[in-house]
């Protein structure tokens, strides 16, 4: 999984082809592949549990580009 499936790539804004459900969808489906839980992801990412949960749910995406950076990094996605 590609990180340009998700962001735009001059960085700016989120790509609006994909909705904030599928992004968070990927998300649990990559979390989940790595076996870990929501608590052991969101203390690599420094967020809460329930921060996490609301972007794997799609109630809501990471405001900061570099969070989402981290995000991808913890899910050892690759940024091509």
């Amino acid at each position: 999984m590609a990180i340009n499936q998700f962001y735009k790539p001059d960085g700016s804004n989120w790509d609006e082809r994909l909705t904030k459900e599928a992004i968070g969808k990927r998300i649990a489906q990559r979390r989940k592949q790595l076996k870990l839980t929501q608590q052991e992801l969101a203390n690599i990412l420094h967020c809460s549990r329930s921060t996490l949960a609301n972007y794997e749910s799609g109630a809501k995406l990471p405001s900061d580009p570099a969070l989402f950076r981290d995000i991808v990094d913890a899910l050892s996605i690759d940024y091509n």
